[in-house]
This record gives C-alpha cells, structure tokens and sequence, in this order.
C-alpha cells in the first residue's frame, strides 16, 4: 500500500507541565495510575517514580542499585495493575509496589531471561517477552497458561482491549487468539516495528517503525493494512500511544518531536517539539514511551531539551 503524507496542522513546543525525576539520567517507560497518578522507570538505573495528579512526587525508590560503568545495562519498566505498580529491573526481578505509598509488596518468580511485560486490561493475564519467545501467565499465581515459541527479537507487546489478540513484533508481527492460546498469523512488514498499541475500539493494530512510518492494520479482518503515513525515511517511530475516545493516536520519534494524528484519517493534527531523546551512555537517542492519561492530556516520556529527565504534559 502506498504511503499517504500528511500536513501538520499547528506546531507547538513542549507545554510548560512537568513532572521532574530527581536524580535520573532518563525515562524508559511511564504508566497511568488510579486517581491521574503518573508512574515513570529509569533509563540509567532502577528507579521508579510517582507523581499525583497535582504534579508533586509521591514516591521514589529504587528497585536495586545500579552499576556505574555503562548505565544503558540498566533500565526499569513499569505497569499499572489495579492498585499496584508492577517494575521489571530489565533482564532481572519483578517487583510488586503499592501505587499510593511505593512500599515493597512481593517479588514474584520469573522466567529467566524477562525483558518485558504487559497485563490484559482485566488484570488477570501477565504476557512475559523471554529472550526471543512469549509467555502467557495468569496473575499474580504466576502459573504458565500457553508459551509461544515465535521468534522475537524486540519489546513490543501489543492487547486489544477486548483481550481477544495479542501481538508481539521483532522483524516479523506474530498474531495470537488469546482465548483459544494459538499462534494465528505472521508477516514481515517493510520495515520493522519499533512499537505498537491498539486503537481504543481494538478494531485497528497501530505501528510505528525505523522509517518514520504509521501504520494502520484491520485487527477486525485479517491484520491486513489500511493505511500508512510518513516520509518513508528516518527518523524512527518510537513510541506510540491511542487515545481513550478513540480520537487521536500519537507518535514519538528519535529526534525529539510528538505528533498527534487524527485517529480515521491519520492526518497530522499537531506537532510537538523539542523533548530530550538522549539516552544515557550510549549515544542513542529514543522517547520510549507516551500514553493518554485521559482523552486530551498526553504525557511524554522525555524532558525538554537541557531540563532535568523526566515527564512533559501536553493538553490537545
């Protein structure tokens, strides 16, 4: 399918809100908590952060020290489940914080080799990224529901909210019927995906990949592709986020810009500028994670260019 362009239709810099990581180099993952509670993870360390919807920190912790020889080995992602903050050390353990106060609660057991995760929206299902492979596994027993051994070299996960489909992508985009526990489909796209979500009505799987391109798949017919928008050139895609009304679906790109498309047309609606995609240590630069805390707010998880790491706020 050929590639539609778009025109922006406003440009904007980073909004003045702001949500500041005392200490960290970066952010390497976000998630939206209960009562607007935002919670960030460390590029660069162990950390975990929360803020409450007034902006001010509500905790901070560390899940383990950190090296200091080459901080890129070290990152912390983090999940909302129900009213638990669930953070991977990556490559390492998982730990279970309350969301309110950050305390301690358990570290469950893990596959070796654990470099990410994502819960069904019931809370009940935890889908693992082991090494190359996927592990479906109920929550919190832990006990293996189904292993998917296609190959898979990269952390995208991507659950419709219907809980039906669950897709993991490397190269190739693997598709698999969560309720019947089979593998389903595989394709390689032009370029390969950097990440993924679903649309908020779950009848459109988004990518973004390493060509500055969006893509949109008919989760409802096939996985085939509907739409594609971009230069079909750098920079990469990524980070990709939906909003909750179904209205706007957003990217980040490695050079520091956001844009929000119009989720039925992918039109350009706005572009934000000027994050901070440098990653510590390694001379790589990426915004890994945005998401919609409700249907106009969208938080970013990179600072301003020469600000301290942590969140920015834009109201759409």
């Amino acid at each position: 399918m050929m590639p539609v362009m778009a025109r922006a239709k406003k440009s904007a810099s980073p909004t003045s809100a702001r949500r500041v990581a005392d200490g960290w180099s970066a952010v390497a993952s976000l998630a939206v908590a209960p009562q607007g509670r935002l919670v960030a993870g460390e590029n660069g360390g162990f950390g975990v952060a929360c803020w409450d919807a007034s902006g001010a920190i509500a905790w901070q912790v560390d899940l383990a020290k950190a090296g200091r020889s080459s901080r890129y080995e070290y990152e912390a992602y983090v999940k909302v489940c129900g009213d638990e903050v669930v953070a991977l050390e990556h490559y390492g353990a998982l730990h279970v914080l309350d969301s309110k106060t950050g305390k301690h609660k358990r570290k469950p057991s893990v596959p070796k080799g654990l470099r990410d995760f994502a819960f069904t929206p019931d809370g009940k299902t935890i889908v693992c990224r082991i090494d190359t492979e996927t592990d479906v596994l109920e929550w919190p027993s832990m006990k293996k529901v189904v292993h998917f051994a296609e190959y898979c070299n990269q952390d995208c996960i991507a659950i419709s909210p219907d809980m039906k489909w669950l897709v993991v992508a490397g190269h190739e985009i693997h598709v698999f019927d969560l309720a019947k526990k089979k593998h389903v489909k595989t394709w390689e796209p032009a370029e390969s995906p950097w990440a993924m979500c679903f649309t908020a009505s779950g009848g459109h799987l988004v990518t973004g990949d390493d060509k500055n391109m969006l893509r949109l798949y008919d989760a409802e017919n096939g996985f085939g592709e509907v739409k594609a928008v971009g230069k079909n050139r750098s920079p990469t895609l990524t980070a990709v986020a939906a909003s909750p009304d179904g209205k706007w679906i957003a990217t980040a790109n490695d050079l520091g810009t956001v844009v929000v498309h119009e989720a039925g047309t992918l039109a350009v609606a706005k572009e934000l500028k000027g994050h901070d995609p440098t990653q510590p240590d390694t001379g790589s630069r990426s915004i890994p994670a945005l998401a919609f805390v409700d249907d106009t707010t969208l938080v970013v998880g990179a600072a301003p260019k020469k600000q301290p790491a942590g969140l920015t706020l834009h109201t759409l």
